[in-house]
């Protein structure tokens, strides 16, 4: 560690006590700086231990009660610690873009120079992927990089180092997600070959009809199941060892009729569930990748629809 970085922290701390040159600050800035100044101090310590996540917790804590150039020095150079180059880098060109007023405390301006020295080598380990994409043109595809959407897809797209998905989607047309693992400063090309979905979308509104139709049975076999279960318990509270009044053969009757709505209903639902997955994997061949089968069970007052996936 460079002797000047602890000379910033230093400077910092003591800026309250800054020449008479200087403009005074406030006492509310007095108030800021002082209460900036153990988190600063206690993630400087942390940097030099090597714990970076937290030297980050602590550095924020203190860039939020008082702003300092350095305190984002250190965040960004704990993030390349890291491995997260990207927000690395643009801490850096944060902290050099920054306007400084000419009396600004030193440390301020050295954390310029320093964010300047060190954002070069920086920005020569950060991967860059380019990705091409066949099968369609190119401008019609969606990129999507670890489950993200991209904006627009650059010529050279930046990732930091580690594992990342990139895959490609289209009306009509899917790219299967691809693995790249990325070392610093790695330069790779990724070519994604989009597959054409033969129903180009056309079923994705009839299943969702099924789908529809499927709540729908449910509901209705739902509440006419109760209704019978209702109906049947009222009547054998009045039955004698099997034995019953024939006055209650018609609520008998009606208990059944709703017993077999019910058992429709779950079974018009279960049937409607099926036949929109099936529309699903039918209009898209990536699902067929997710759900393996689906199987409809009938049994005595029950009926059961199980997906695996």
């Amino acid at each position: 560690m460079k002797l000047c970085h602890l000379f910033l922290v230093i400077l910092l701390a003591s800026l309250p006590c800054r020449s008479a040159e200087a403009e005074r600050p406030g006492r509310a800035t007095e108030a800021a700086m002082q209460a900036a100044r153990p988190y600063a101090e206690k993630g400087f310590a942390l940097y030099e231990e090597g714990r970076y996540a937290a030297c980050i917790t602590e550095f924020e804590h203190a860039e939020a009660r008082y702003h300092a150039p350095p305190h984002l020095l250190y965040i960004a150079r704990a993030q390349a610690q890291l491995g997260r180059l990207i927000e690395a880098r643009d801490g850096f060109r944060a902290i050099i873009d920054e306007a400084l007023d000419p009396g600004a405390p030193k440390a301020f301006h050295g954390a310029q120079v320093e964010a300047k020295a060190e954002i070069g080598d920086l920005e020569r380990l950060i991967p860059r992927v380019a990705i091409s994409v066949t099968g369609i043109e190119a401008e019609d595809a969606q990129i999507i990089v670890d489950g993200e959407p991209l904006t627009e897809t650059p010529e050279s797209l930046e990732l930091d180092p580690g594992e990342h998905s990139i895959e490609a989607s289209s009306d009509g047309a899917w790219g299967p997600p691809q693995t790249v693992t990325l070392a610093p400063g790695d330069t790779t090309q990724v070519t994604i070959e989009m597959q054409l979905s033969e129903s180009g979308g056309s079923l994705r509104v009839p299943a969702f009809v099924s789908f529809g139709f499927g709540g729908l049975g449910l509901i209705i076999g739902t509440v006419t199941g109760i209704v019978s279960l209702n109906q049947t318990a009222d009547i054998d509270e009045q039955c004698v060892d099997d034995h019953c009044p024939t006055n209650l053969a018609s609520d008998a009757d009606d208990a059944k009729a709703m017993g077999h709505l019910s058992t429709a209903a779950f079974v018009i639902a279960g049937l409607a569930t099926a036949a929109g997955a099936t529309l699903l994997l039918l209009d898209d061949p990536q699902e067929s990748a997710t759900v393996a089968r689906m199987q409809l069970r009938l049994a005595p007052g029950a009926v059961q629809l199980q997906a695996t996936f």
